[in-house]
């Protein structure tokens, strides 16, 4: 019964992840910019993240206002 629930848990986690990823249109900007915001170091105001971008260690990426990051770029970061 358990290992159901952490399937289960598991499966929404990554369909949460596609559907923010992928979900195009104005909704897709706003799950992004609300899904990375927590996530990133820094995420400025009007950032306009297009579908497919991916980050690496979130932690360490400052984004300033007023960017656009375009369809499936990857961002790399480390220390």
């Amino acid at each position: 019964m358990i290992k159901k629930i952490r399937e289960s848990i598991f499966l929404l986690w990554h369909l949460r992840i596609l559907a923010c990823t992928y979900m195009p249109g104005d909704l897709g900007y706003e799950l992004r910019y609300n899904f990375w915001k927590t996530r990133l170091k820094f995420l400025g105001k009007h950032v306009k993240i297009e579908t497919g971008v991916y980050f690496q260690n979130p932690q360490f990426i400052h984004i300033d206002d007023n960017c656009w990051i375009d369809r499936n770029v990857i961002i790399l970061a480390g220390l």
